[in-house]
């Protein structure tokens, strides 16, 4: 392979594994980018996301947030 075939090879490569990362599934709420929650109030957050995970739960589930949230 000569240099510039070598490098639309490397070049192919980086695209394909960044469309890899890209195509993964978001399963856990770590992998929610913070942002996100700018787009709900605290009751759809609540709805949307109790029973996703065990952080997230135990987050809910805090004191002063538990008191807060209650009503749902």
């Amino acid at each position: 392979m000569d240099r510039i075939d070598m490098n639309k090879f490397e070049q192919k490569i980086a695209l394909n594994e960044s469309l890899v990362e890209k195509s993964q599934l978001i399963t856990c709420i770590e992998d929610f980018s913070n942002e996100i929650f700018d787009y709900f109030n605290g009751y759809k957050i609540v709805e949307k996301f109790s029973n996703l995970n065990f952080q997230f739960d135990k987050l809910l589930h805090s004191s002063l947030l538990f008191i807060k949230t209650h009503f749902f």
